[in-house]
């Protein structure tokens, strides 16, 4: 187990009472909403609860009105948050992206005009960045920016951006400008610009994440608002949102695994508790033992960028071993639990349901092992 400090304990505690109450009631409206019409909106209600405890700018610097904390702090937030429902702290995330893109590589005018309404949470915001050629594969991406004069102009599609129908800033990630540094530009796009529309929800996008496309028809963004390239690529803060998705991922499987070994304790076959069962007991130990690596990797690397000595191939780790983590614990987690596990109700099924993104939440599981074999000084062709 981890060893924190007494005020990293206070915030844990604080995001469970929290997530226990709020996140809880949330759900269990959503779930309703969800059963009649397919669609869990995005909560705003909760979402200005989490912002007036500080949880929209945990990482921001107090000048700028958030908490001034560091990422071990936001993990926590987000492990509790996840641990009742990973559709807050997905939200979260995506608005997390968005405001780290400012506060890490942003100009101080930018930081200034931006940070304290996301930090506040008075502006939840969104990282529009995967293209329909995906990802990674910048080369392709159809999204096109041309310059107008003073301005810039964007014209293209965004797919599986969280908070696309709630955000009231997006930063949208386009191909480089030819003779810049890297293979992205990123500009911001307030809500309400001409021309900036969103599209459909994902289907996965319907459980409260509020994940779907954004559509750009010449959109015009002013040269303020172009993110200077120089300060994009010489950042690894890109790398937390992998930490992110860890800790939403460690939630739902710590969550799901708490439900299983309460059932096993309590369940009977023959007049004894399932788990005194040799095979249960043991896929219990498993299970607690997968989570816990998991949280170790985590927070051995979140320590280390609050160090100011990052290590990208533990993010990458992090991001892989959630990701295959979460798969395993939902599926012994709904087997122990026979007929009942497949009853939404019961709540194992909607993280099983997760699985299957998680391979491609942040980018493939391949692709952050071509990442960490690049840290280890081997170069692929598939770089």
């Amino acid at each position: 187990m981890r060893i924190f400090t007494e005020d990293q304990l206070l915030i844990q505690e604080a995001a469970h009472d929290f997530a226990a109450t709020e996140v809880a009631d949330a759900t269990k409206t959503g779930m309703a909403i969800y059963a009649q019409t397919g669609t869990a909106p995005f909560s705003f209600g909760l979402w200005d609860k989490a912002a007036a405890l500080g949880y929209a700018g945990i990482t921001v610097p107090e000048e700028y009105g958030g908490l001034g904390l560091g990422e071990v702090e936001e993990l926590l937030v987000m492990e509790q948050l996840s641990a009742f429902n990973p559709a807050i702290a997905t939200n979260l995330d995506g608005h997390n992206l968005a405001t780290k893109t400012i506060l890490h590589s942003g100009s101080e005018d930018q930081r200034e005009r931006y940070l304290p309404h996301l930090a506040s949470g008075e502006w939840c915001a969104a990282a529009a960045v995967t293209d329909p050629a995906g990802s990674t594969n910048f080369p392709e991406w159809t999204i096109e920016v041309t310059r107008d004069g003073d301005d810039y102009v964007i014209n293209g599609t965004k797919h599986f951006c969280s908070n696309s129908q709630a955000a009231q800033l997006y930063a949208v990630y386009t191909k480089s400008e030819p003779g810049t540094p890297g293979p992205m530009d990123c500009f911001l796009v307030p809500a309400g610009t001409r021309g900036l529309e969103m599209g459909e929800l994902e289907s996965f996008g319907r459980s409260g994440t509020n994940t779907g496309t954004v559509e750009l028809n010449d959109v015009h963004v002013p040269a303020c608002d172009k993110i200077p390239p120089s300060n994009l690529y010489t950042a690894n803060w890109l790398a937390c949102g992998y930490l992110d998705f860890a800790a939403i991922m460690l939630g739902r499987a710590q969550g799901v695994f708490d439900k299983t070994l309460a059932y096993v304790k309590q369940r009977t076959r023959r007049g004894r508790p399932l788990a005194q069962l040799q095979a249960v007991a043991h896929r219990i130990a498993n299970m607690a033992m997968q989570i816990e690596q998991v949280r170790s990797i985590t927070f051995d690397a979140a320590q280390l960028w609050d160090a100011g000595t990052p290590n990208r191939a533990l993010h990458s780790m992090a991001k892989i071993a959630a990701a295959e983590m979460i798969g395993d614990v939902s599926i012994q987690c709904a087997a122990m639990h026979g007929a009942a596990g497949s009853d939404p109700a019961v709540g194992i099924m909607s993280a099983l349901q997760t699985a299957p993104g998680a391979w491609n939440g942040e980018g493939p599981n391949d692709l952050h092992r071509d990442y960490i074999a690049d840290e280890l000084g081997i170069t692929l062709d598939s770089m």
